[in-house]
């Protein structure tokens, strides 16, 4: 009987070139949006949380709160996705990123809303963080 170490590996099946293109996409997109949000942190203070320093460290906390929901979101959606597929999955990822996005959009500023604009930011912030993760294909 051969022993593990002299049995040939066993080759991983190749992903496509849709697949890693669609992989590398999202992943542009993915940091863009971050990157977005982190260049217009001092107007989304002023907007959201009011003048001052502790709007900025407010809005850069929604920022940390969002990131941190990156796993969360992967272990939701992949669980779900391994039990009712990954195409519904994908599809229901991009519905509440697009919901949530234009939500955020359409947020009242702290000078409409008070203090409650910046709790609206915040809910807004974690599903808009937490889709990514079905839109990547598997391994």
């Amino acid at each position: 009987m051969p022993s593990a170490a002299s049995l040939p590996p066993v080759a991983s099946p190749a992903l496509s070139r849709a697949s890693m293109g669609v992989a590398a996409f999202s992943t542009v997109v993915e940091w863009y949006d971050f990157t977005l949000y982190l260049f217009m942190t001092t107007v989304l203070s002023r907007v959201f949380f009011g003048p001052g320093a502790s709007s900025v460290l407010m809005t850069l906390a929604v920022f940390a709160i969002a990131y941190v929901m990156r796993p969360l979101g992967a272990l939701v959606f992949g669980h779900v996705g391994d039990r009712l597929g990954r195409r519904k999955v994908l599809l229901a990822s991009m519905t509440v990123m697009t919901v949530a996005m234009l939500v955020t959009a359409l947020l009242p500023t702290r000078d409409q809303i008070g203090s409650t604009a910046g709790c609206c930011c915040c809910c807004c912030a974690v599903p808009w963080a937490s889709r990514w993760v079905a839109s990547t294909p598997a391994s």
